[in-house]
């Protein structure tokens, strides 16, 4: 008897584990990102102006870094050249690019060492709003062999580091508009 029990409990536990499960992923969640192999679809040219290697899309709109708010969520291109191509106006024209690789980072505003420890140390209020704050990215690593120069999109939004909220895969189709399509894989 003890036998039995034993052989039907032992074959439920192995029937139950061999049940697939459906995921299905929550584009909503801030802990979202966009998976390998999605497809960044360009639907139109963006400008690198002389000087930076990076292009801006922020509320649906091209922008330049001057006219971005940090506070609400926007999207890169990231172009890399050699320094004498910053020299003059680039453009990234309408294209596909595959994500290759998809990561969230926390980038630390930087600040003078001196009001660092001040901050921390001696005088606390003074310095209060903009210490602890971060950056928080979505980074996609990408390709294209059309445009091989450009190699990633990134979205971020400025945030302080205890309201982990990094930019939704939802958040970022609503950010970038109709300038850029995401089709996830």
């Amino acid at each position: 008897m003890n036998r039995i029990l034993l052989l039907i409990t032992f074959s439920i536990t192995l029937l139950t584990g061999c049940q697939s499960l459906n995921y299905i992923p929550d584009y909503n969640s801030p802990i979202s990102k966009p998976p390998v192999g999605t497809i960044i679809q360009l639907n139109q040219a963006l400008t690198f102006y002389p000087g930076s290697s990076r292009t801006y899309v922020q509320n649906g709109l091209a922008k330049q870094f001057n006219d971005i708010d940090e506070r609400s969520p926007w999207c890169q291109f990231y172009r890399y050249e050699p320094p004498a191509a910053l020299e003059t106006m680039r453009t990234v024209e309408p294209d596909s690019f595959r994500v290759t690789s998809s990561t969230q980072s926390v980038e630390i505003v930087a600040i003078p060492a001196v009001a660092s420890f001040a901050s921390t140390i001696i005088l606390p209020d003074m310095f209060e709003r903009n210490v602890n704050e971060r950056t928080l990215s979505t980074v996609m690593k990408i390709e294209s062999t059309r445009q091989p120069e450009i190699v990633e999109f990134k979205c971020a939004v400025f945030n302080e580091p205890f309201q982990y909220n990094f930019v939704s895969v939802t958040q970022i189709m609503q950010t970038v508009g109709d300038v850029v399509t995401l089709k996830l894989n």
